[in-house]
Formats: C-alpha cells, sequence, structure tokens
C-alpha cells in the first residue's frame, strides 16, 4: 500500500489557518486579508490555475523610496511562508541577479529581521518596508554581491549608476 500524498504546504490546519490568516490580515490596511497596497507596496498570495490562493507565497512590490537613486522602480519580491511562520521568517528573493550588497546573486535577501532578529509580532508590512529601507541604506558589513560591495565601496558613483539603471528595468507594479 502506498503512503499518503504529502499535504501541500499551503493546507493548513484550521488553527494554524487562522493564526496565519489574522497575521497576514492585521499586516494589511483592514480593507482585505488576501492583499495590501500601501504607497506602491503591494503584498498579495498566489493565485494557483485552479482559482485557489496558495497563502504561503506572495507576490510582493516594493517601490524605490522617493529621492533615492531607487525611486521610480518597482521591485519584484517573492516572500515564501513555511509551516512554522510566524515562528520562523518568511523566505524573501528579489529576481536572480539583483544588483544589491545585501541580495545574493540568487535573490534572497539577506536582512537581520529575516534572519537571527526575526520575532514572531513582525508584521509583513514591517518585512517590506524594512527591505525597502534596505535598498537606499545598505549594510557593507553584511555584503551578500561581492561586485557590488566592491562599486560601493570603491566607485560610489557606478554604483549609484547601475541601481538607476535597475529602477529603468523595473518601471511599473503586477
Amino acid at each position: 500500500m502506498c503512503a499518503p500524498a504529502p499535504r501541500p504546504s499551503y493546507l493548513l490546519s484550521l488553527p494554524n489557518f487562522l493564526c496565519f490568516f489574522l497575521r497576514i490580515y492585521a499586516s494589511g490596511n483592514g480593507d482585505t486579508g488576501a492583499s495590501w497596497l500601501f504607497q506602491g507596496f503591494v503584498a498579495k498570495p498566489e493565485t494557483l490555475p485552479d482559482g485557489s490562493v496558495n497563502l504561503m507565497l506572495w507576490r510582493c512590490v516594493i517601490p524605490g523610496k522617493p529621492g533615492t537613486d531607487w525611486e521610480g522602480g518597482y521591485y519584484p519580491l517573492t516572500m515564501q511562508f513555511d509551516d512554522n511562520y510566524p515562528t520562523t521568517a518568511p523566505s524573501c528573493r528579489f529576481p536572480a541577479g539583483f544588483f544589491h550588497i545585501n541580495v545574493y546573486d540568487s535573490g534572497a535577501v539577506c536582512l537581520s529581521i529575516l534572519g537571527g532578529a526575526w520575532k514572531p509580532s513582525i508584521t509583513v508590512k514591517q518585512v517590506l518596508v524594512g527591505i525597502q529601507e534596505l535598498l537606499d541604506d545598505p549594510n557593507p558589513d553584511s555584503s551578500a554581491q561581492h561586485r557590488c560591495y566592491e562599486l560601493y565601496k570603491k566607485n560610489m558613483p557606478e554604483y549609484k549608476n547601475k541601481v538607476r539603471e535597475q529602477a529603468k528595468r523595473y518601471p511599473s507594479r503586477m
């Protein structure tokens, strides 16, 4: 006899689902628990081909902060939750090859609140705003991309130029 198929990670037990949903709802603006749009930010769960919603995978957009070299860009980010959320932080990824000191070549974001500084009380909104802050105020002591780090330290005008070029590649929201 075959073992039962594993339950998809987006299907949670009722208590876990309610906890997850309430945390996501609290992250939003109160209009809906299923998506969030605020000052150019977008956060919405993935819709599957059958029309159901995968609450464990969110498609997000982080706007470049006004008055910075990131302004004008709307940067796509995937937020993946695991079954232990909110005990563990979501995994956040920009597209592979994203140019930033604290983003690995794979797109994974290196940010303290997504690692050792994670607390279950941190909301989706706080994560997205934290990542937006990180874009213009990187942490060179926690470099994830050597080429970005070298430009940042040795040739700031060229670093800023690459950031502005990247903003042009992401000119609109989802």
